[in-house]
């Protein structure tokens, strides 16, 4: 058949079917040698399982729990977010806000109170904060107060970018905030992208803060003083076998053959004092050291157990140690952690960490009742009505059917997800919640699918607020910088092709200048990229065929994509597509086959504008070139 025509070629639709067949369900074995560790998965098919696993959010009941037990505290109705009584009484002090990801309890709720920190904002089953409650809290904490925000975050990709979206929205209506980032690991590791992570050392910049704030300094003291800490942390955890160097989530680190306890702290102060390590703290005999002992199981004969040894083999390296302490700051799989931080003879550093703190990390009980749930401040820039912006499309067939094509594909392609998922198993149950409400809005008459400028936007929003990982901050990224390309048309002018190409890869350049991914990396790029690509070499050529385009646009990508296979990832399945660019592939084949539907159904091609047929004063009746609104 002639390649003019439209039906010259079959577009497999069972594509995710195929792959579906082809996984396996996947068990982790940990391989240990004398000097180091890997995660090796070994392919196991199981008979497919009748029932499925549901998801709960356990944090709502956890927060009222919490502050049950804490007279201190209150709750944001609606949100994840712990928020003193008493803020609203602050004069000229420093509020100081927190949060991350949970599962390390007492880790942030924990540590708000009188003489630690104002409000904390956790996520939800395993992940960051969303920057929407981030805003959220901000906005609550900057009523009638004008001495500032800080902000002290854990140095995690996800937390960052949820915070600093978060933050950046605040300013933006006037609110003077700040972020300051910890990083406190000695571990070397060339696989750490965005530097040191956060152990448990935040806890002695929590304290050290809320002192300073409860002192009345100014936020750019407070900033300079936590910023400038000289501390460092090594974190051992224990299965059958120990390892050095590992994570909150007992991630990475390097497999120890010793079975001494003794030996097993010697090798971890190495990496924490040893001046020939390249993140070891710089040891001065002649300042004094802050000393803090992590158990991350209430195991408190194993704790002093580790404290007394760890004492006893610093002094042995002259060592001046002035404060100790122990407990269970962080929580999580068996192990423990040392922390140093150098005082520099600072007396005034010694005053803030004795000071007084109310919020212990045993807090007490409280009889007196369920303490009152308060509303959070409503936010004017989600509620207010839709004003239409940018061009407009003619057809809305064009925009619904595709659109819903692509939700149905995604719900029905859960299970393939899931599977291709080589960390947590539930992507595809993850990105659920918000497929199914942008597929219950396509059906909603004040949905704005004239306006791509308002759709892409609503369609970020939602994607933010209802992926509970960063994938959702990935897509509000790219659906934003998507509507931003029809910001340069009026409302008169019919959306063309050529806009939308515009709007793709203006939406995949944000995503590499806002996370610095790129096509290298294996993620929703590995199919964004080459198809947005594709379609811009064709408009730039002049192509005729909109079909063809996008089917060799489609093929294009399918090719990219299968070229990833035999890639190794932590996170992706050995021979298959990483999760992520996976979704967008069976996203935009589901577009392209609504559209193909419509196309085929229709009598004859629309005559609509192009880009170079609009001029200033919107006439476009001389247009010979030929497209179809999508």
């Amino acid at each position: 058949m002639p390649r003019g025509s439209k039906h010259h070629r079959e577009k497999p639709s069972d594509y995710w079917n195929e792959v579906s067949k082809k996984v396996a369900n996947t068990k982790y074995v940990r391989e240990t040698h004398d000097d180091s560790f890997r995660y090796s998965v070994a392919p196991e098919i199981q008979p497919e399982k009748k029932f499925k696993v549901q998801f709960i959010d356990a944090m709502r009941p956890s927060l009222e729990g919490a502050a049950m037990a804490n007279s201190n505290i209150m709750i944001l109705e609606h949100y994840n977010i712990v928020i003193r009584k008493d803020h609203l009484m602050f004069n000229n002090q420093v509020k100081l806000i927190t949060g991350g990801k949970t599962g390390h309890e007492p880790l942030f709720i924990s540590y708000v109170g009188p003489g630690m920190l104002t409000a904390a904002v956790v996520g939800s089953n395993g992940s960051a904060p969303s920057a929407s409650d981030i805003y959220v809290c901000l906005k609550e904490l900057s009523y009638n107060h004008n001495s500032g925000i800080l902000a002290i975050v854990p140095n995690s990709f996800e937390e960052v970018v949820n915070f600093g979206l978060g933050i950046e929205k605040a300013r933006c209506k006037g609110i003077l905030v700040d972020m300051v980032t910890i990083g406190d690991d000695c571990w070397e590791s060339g696989k750490l992208r965005f530097g040191r992570r956060c152990l448990a050392g935040i806890v002695l910049a929590y304290k050290i803060a809320g002192a300073m704030a409860e002192d009345k300094k100014n936020m750019k003291d407070i900033f300079l003083r936590i910023k400038k800490l000289c501390m460092g942390t090594i974190s051992c955890h224990m299965y059958k076998t120990a390892f050095i160097g590992t994570d909150l989530n007992a991630g990475t680190g390097l497999y120890t053959p010793e079975v001494n306890v003794c030996q097993i702290i010697k090798s971890m102060l190495d990496y924490l004092v040893d001046p020939k390590k390249y993140f070891a703290l710089p040891i001065d005999t002649t300042s004094s050291y802050l000393l803090m002992i992590n158990s991350y199981t209430c195991d408190r004969f194993f704790l002093y157990s580790c404290l007394k040894e760890v004492i006893q083999q610093l002094s042995y390296r002259e060592i001046n140690i002035v404060r100790i302490y122990a407990g269970t700051f962080v929580s999580g799989e068996r192990g423990f952690s040392i922390t140093l931080l150098d005082s520099e003879n600072d007396i005034k550093l010694l005053r803030y960490t004795d000071s007084a703190c109310s919020c212990h990390f045993w807090p007490r009980i409280d009889l007196r009742g369920v303490p009152p749930l308060v509303k959070g401040p409503t936010l004017p820039d989600q509620s207010f009505k839709l004003v239409p912006m940018g061009p407009y499309v003619e057809k809305k067939e064009f925009i619904d059917i595709p659109l819903k094509f692509a939700c149905k594909a995604l719900i029905a392609s859960e299970t393939v997800l899931n599977r291709l998922d080589a960390t947590l198993h539930n992507f595809g149950t993850s990105i659920l919640p918000a497929i199914q409400l942008i597929n219950q809005r396509c059906y909603v008459e004040t949905f704005p699918r004239e306006y791509p400028y308002n759709l892409l936007n609503m369609i970020g929003f939602i994607c933010q607020d209802n992926i509970a990982n960063i994938q959702g901050t990935i897509l509000y990224i790219f659906f934003l910088g998507a509507a931003q390309a029809f910001l340069n048309y009026s409302r008169e002018v019919t959306v063309t092709f050529e806009m939308w190409v515009d709007a793709v890869n203006r939406g995949v350049d944000s995503v590499k200048a806002f996370t610095q991914i790129n096509e290298n990396d294996l993620s929703l790029l590995s199919s964004l990229s080459p198809f947005a690509l594709t379609l811009k070499f064709f408009s730039e050529n002049k192509s005729e065929d909109l079909e063809e385009m996008l089917e060799d646009a489609l093929t294009i990508t399918n090719k990219v994509l299968k070229d990833t296979l035999p890639l190794n990832a932590p996170d992706k399945m050995p021979g298959m597509p990483e999760v992520a660019g996976q979704t967008g592939l069976i996203c935009l084949t589901a577009i392209v086959e609504g559209y193909r539907l419509i196309n085929r159904q229709a009598e004859g091609k629309q005559r609509t504008p192009t880009i170079s047929d609009i001029s200033l004063d919107g006439d476009s009746s001389e247009t010979n070139a030929e497209t179809i609104v999508i």
